[in-house]
């Protein structure tokens, strides 16, 4: 799960490098860049939390909202979206479970 989500963020970064430099204009820009990027910090920090949280329900909301803004940006491709919705039935489906004692 935590692999999906690294690269899910990667492929939101690589769109908004590509949007950048992609000659956009301003609305687009601002609205889908800004999204992508909340989106893969969402991400990211959901992965940060997977492991220092003590609440499983944290990581998993910050991967849930990570995802659909990366799905919001990104509906125009097939792969993001079903990685987003992938990772947002994982990250329940973990934050549902017990941790194993170790």
């Amino acid at each position: 799960m935590k692999v999906l989500a690294l690269v899910l963020s990667g492929l939101l970064l690589g769109g908004f490098f590509v949007a950048l430099f992609g000659g956009l204009n301003t609305t687009v820009w601002v609205f889908g860049l800004g999204l992508a990027l909340l989106g893969a910090v969402l991400l990211i920090v959901g992965v940060v939390l997977m492991s220092r949280s003590r609440s499983r329900w944290l990581p998993a909301g910050s991967l849930t909202l990570g995802a659909i803004l990366g799905a919001i940006t990104t509906i125009w491709a097939v792969l993001p979206v079903v990685a987003a919705l992938a990772l947002i039935v994982m990250s329940f489906y973990w934050a549902s479970h017990p941790a194993r004692a170790s």
